[in-house]
C-alpha cells in the first residue's frame, strides 16, 4: 500500500474515532450532534379549483388591502367584478383538500426544549449529508481520491437533474401541455390550473420535437433548425440588453460635469472624482487606440492608461477572491457551529 493512502486511512480512521466520541459525548435523546429542529407557523388546505376558487376582495377595513377567501364555482355569477356582487365564502367542511402544505421554520437547537417545536429527521439528514460532502470537496486539498470524485459527480448529476425537473414542472407542463391541453394539466397535474387553449404553443411543440431529433441515427441535421432559431432570438434579445447596459449605461456614467455645485458651493471632492474618472477613461481608451504610435504624450498617456487597467483588474479580482473567502468561511462556520456545535 502507497505512503499516500495509507496517510489518508489514518486520518480518515482518526476523524471517525473523533466523529463518534463527540456524538457520545453529546448524545441524550434526539438532541445528538447536529440535530435540527422546526416550529410548524401555518398549515395551507388547497383545493380543486374545478369546485372552489380563490377570491380575493378589497378589506372593509383597510381598502388599501385586500383578503382571500375559498368560494364555489357553482355560486359564481356572470360577472364577479361587478361593484355590486357580494361572494360569501364557501363551507368548506363539504369539501376534502388535495394537498395540505405546513409551513415550517428552522429554528435554533436552544428552543429545543419549547413545546411548538419538534425533531426534523429531514434536515438533520440534509445537515449530515451536506457535511460529509464538504469533508469530500475538502480532501482534493490533498490529492485527487474516490472521495472527492464521487462528490464531483453528485453535484453535477444533481444539479442536471434539479434543473431538468424545474423546467419541466415550470416550463413544459404549464407552458406548453398546459397551453394546449388545459384539461390534462388540471385534471392530471395542477388542479388550480384553469386556462384557455392556446393554439399558436403547436409551433414550440414542433420546435421542441425537431431539437430531439438530433438524439435519432438519422435525420440529425433537422435539430439545426429549431437551435437556429433558439441562438437567433437569443442573441437578439440578449444584444438589446448588451447595448444598454455595458455601452448606453458606460457613456452615460462616463459623462459627468468637471465642476460640481452642491448647495450653490463648490463641491471639490466631486469634482476630483468626476474628473478622475474622465481622465481614466481616455487613458484607457489611448492604450487601445493603435492608429497612432505610443510615443510622446500618446505613449505616456497610454502607459497611465496600463496602471487604470491593472488597477481595475486587481479590484476586480480581489473582489473575486474575497466572495470566494467568504463562501469558504461560510462552509467552515457550517462544519463547526451547524455540524459540530463547536462555536455559537
Amino acid at each position: 500500500m502507497k505512503r499516500e493512502t495509507i496517510i489518508l486511512n489514518v486520518f480518515l480512521g482518526l476523524g471517525v474515532i473523533a466523529l463518534a466520541v463527540w456524538m457520545i459525548m453529546w448524545g441524550q435523546e434526539d438532541k445528538f450532534l447536529g440535530a435540527q429542529y422546526v416550529e410548524v407557523r401555518d398549515t395551507i388546505e388547497v383545493y380543486d379549483s374545478r369546485e372552489l376558487m380563490w377570491y380575493r376582495t378589497p378589506d372593509p377595513d383597510d381598502p388599501e388591502d385586500t383578503i382571500g377567501y375559498w368560494v364555489e364555482r357553482a355560486a359564481m355569477p356572470a360577472d364577479p367584478d361587478a361593484e355590486d356582487v357580494v361572494l360569501e365564502p364557501a363551507d368548506l367542511d363539504r369539501f376534502a383538500p388535495v394537498r395540505t402544505w405546513e409551513i415550517q421554520r428552522g429554528v435554533s437547537r436552544d428552543r429545543a426544549d419549547e413545546e411548538e417545536v419538534v425533531f426534523s429527521l429531514s434536515r438533520t439528514i440534509g445537515l449530515w449529508f451536506a457535511a460529509i460532502c464538504t469533508l469530500f470537496v475538502f480532501s482534493f486539498l490533498y490529492r485527487d481520491n474516490p472521495f472527492y470524485k464521487f462528490a464531483e459527480a453528485l453535484v453535477v448529476g444533481v444539479s442536471a437533474a434539479y434543473s431538468m425537473v424545474v423546467a419541466y414542472w415550470t416550463m413544459v407542463i404549464p407552458n406548453l401541455i398546459g397551453k394546449l391541453l388545459p384539461g390534462v394539466v388540471q385534471a392530471a397535474f395542477i388542479p388550480e390550473h384553469d386556462q384557455p387553449v392556446y393554439w399558436p404553443h403547436i409551433g414550440v411543440l414542433i420546435l421542441s420535437i425537431l431539437l430531439l431529433w438530433r438524439l435519432s441515427p438519422v435525420g440529425g441535421w433537422v435539430a439545426r433548425w429549431p437551435l437556429a432559431f433558439i441562438i437567433g432570438t437569443t442573441a437578439g434579445f440578449r444584444l438589446i440588453a448588451h447595448l444598454e447596459s455595458d455601452f448606453a449605461i458606460q457613456i452615460q456614467a462616463t459623462i459627468l460635469p468637471l465642476i460640481v455645485r452642491d448647495d450653490g458651493g463648490f463641491n471639490f471632492w466631486m469634482s476630483v472624482r468626476h474628473l478622475t474618472i474622465m481622465l481614466g477613461v481616455m487613458a484607457g481608451l489611448t492604450y487601445f487606440f493603435f492608429s497612432i504610435e505610443h510615443k510622446g504624450f500618446v505613449g505616456k498617456t497610454a502607459r497611465v492608461g496600463i496602471w487604470v487597467l491593472m488597477i481595475t483588474f486587481g479590484a476586480g479580482f480581489a473582489y473575486t477572491v474575497m466572495g470566494r473567502i467568504t463562501l469558504l468561511t461560510n462552509r467552515i462556520e457550517y462544519l463547526f457551529d451547524d455540524w459540530l456545535w463547536l462555536i455559537g
